[in-house]
């Protein structure tokens, strides 16, 4: 006689739940509800500690700390969960969970690229803290104060008095000049004088006009510098720094005009009017 093999059916998935759901105990569910419970609280606490730790002794940014914070609450909600989910499906092993969310956090990645990029990117601008909230930025056509940062995008008021939403993706990866990382910011224009013999007594007329204005600071001290000579003028570039702000540059650069064109004109020193020229920074540099 044949002897007789016996098959050994695996379960079918609807079988593994009613299974699971037969395991489930009053006992376990006040234990995971407990542990949730408690992981929460502790989770609060431990943002609240950290973000006082980050803010106060480290001297981080408030938008810093407060993100960093709320990443370690998160992460320790999540830890409890895990662990709570434990308690109440005994039939759930640690290391199947763990095998769950790495495949879920592979899918998530799949089809939030740009989103999960641009959180990254918020991480690593918070954690660098340049720039943060307050300073004021240049980036492509884009200029202005920022006045927050939040995982996936900055905002930016322009000068004009818009908002524009940054992607920090974006910010992560241009070339951005924070104008107000330094006290103190250089400023030019140029003036051309119709008879370059008079340059050396412009330029001294043009350096002791900007003396007395108050928007001008003394150290650096303003200069003056000849550029060019041509077509029976000779190029004077006045140089002077004033504060960081949009504000201060504007107001100074305004009053230093006013006050060589006035210098100049009382004087007698010929000028073309028509070419009174702001330089930027690039330009003041070559």
């Amino acid at each position: 006689m044949a002897p007789l093999i016996f098959l050994q059916q695996n379960p079918t998935p609807v079988e593994q739940v009613t299974d699971t759901v037969r395991k489930l105990s009053w006992t376990g569910v006040g234990y995971g509800l407990l542990i949730l419970l408690f992981s929460v609280l502790i989770a609060w606490g431990v943002r609240v500690v950290v973000q006082w730790v980050l803010s106060v002794w480290v001297k981080r940014s408030d938008s810093s700390a407060r993100i960093l914070a709320q990443l370690a609450q998160w992460a320790i909600v999540l830890l409890g969960t895990a662990v709570a989910l434990a308690y109440v499906f005994p039939s759930i092993k640690p290391v199947n969970l763990v095998g769950g969310l790495g495949v879920v956090s592979i899918a998530a990645g799949i089809a939030f690229q740009t989103v999960l990029g641009n959180m990254f990117a918020g991480l690593v601008i918070l954690w660098r803290q340049t720039p943060v909230v307050g300073d004021q930025i240049r980036m492509n056509d884009v200029a202005g104060t920022i006045t927050n940062i939040e995982l996936s995008r900055t905002t930016v008021n322009t000068f004009d008095g818009r908002q524009v939403l940054i992607p920090n993706g974006l910010l992560h990866e241009s070339v951005v000049t924070v104008q107000t990382e330094n006290p103190a910011v250089r400023t030019a224009f140029t003036v051309k004088i119709r008879d370059p013999e008079q340059f050396r007594t412009a330029r001294d007329l043009a350096v002791a006009a900007l003396g007395p204005v108050p928007e001008v600071l003394d150290d650096p001290a303003p200069l003056a510098v000849l550029r060019q000579v041509g077509d029976g003028m000779a190029t004077m570039e006045v140089r002077f720094w004033s504060g960081s702000t949009q504000f201060e540059t504007v107001t100074a650069l305004d009053q230093a005009i006013l006050a060589v064109v006035e210098a100049l004109r009382v004087a007698g020193i010929r000028f073309s009017p028509d070419n009174v020229m702001v330089l930027s920074d690039g330009d003041a540099d070559n």
